[in-house]
C-alpha cells in the first residue's frame, strides 16, 4: 500500500518532524583502540547512523570531565594512573588515545544528563 506524502512518517514514527534530538558529543570521544571492546569507536558510529537514518539532531559539544570529578567515584592515584597511561583503562590496554577520550566519553554523560534533570522530563518512546 502506498502513502502519499501528507502521511508520510518521519524516523520517529510520527507524521510531524520531531524536534531536533540533542546528541552529546565531540570527536575528542572517539578513539582507535586495539581492545575487543568496540565502544571507543562507538560515539562516532552512533552520530553517522542517527544522521543517516534522518533523525533530527543537534550535536551539544559536552564538557569533558576532570580528574577530580573521576575521582568522587574512583581512588584519586588509579585515575591519574590511567589518564598518565601508567595503568591499563577499562579497554584493558594503557593507549594514550583511549586516556584522553576518557574524560570526553563521560563528560558526554554527564553533560546529556543535566538538561534532563533540570527540565525533569525522559524520552515518551
Amino acid at each position: 500500500m502506498q502513502r502519499d506524502a501528507s502521511q508520510s512518517q518521519h524516523p520517529a514514527g510520527s507524521a510531524t518532524p520531531p524536534a531536533a534530538i540533542p546528541v552529546f558529543y565531540a570527536p575528542a570521544q572517539v578513539a582507535a583502540t586495539a581492545s575487543l571492546s568496540p565502544s571507543a569507536g562507538k560515539p562516532a558510529q552512533v552520530v553517522a547512523s542517527l544522521r543517516a537514518r534522518g533523525y533530527p539532531i543537534r550535536i551539544v559539544a559536552p564538557l569533558p570531565v576532570t580528574a577530580d570529578d573521576f575521582a568522587l567515584a574512583h581512588d584519586r592515584a588509579f585515575v591519574e594512573d590511567v589518564l598518565a597511561g601508567w595503568r591499563d583503562s577499562g579497554f584493558t590496554n594503557r593507549s594514550s588515545h583511549v586516556a584522553a577520550s576518557l574524560p570526553w566519553t563521560t563528560g558526554s554523560l554527564l553533560s546529556a544528563t543535566r538538561p534532563a534533570l533540570a527540565a525533569r522530563e525522559v524520552a515518551d518512546d
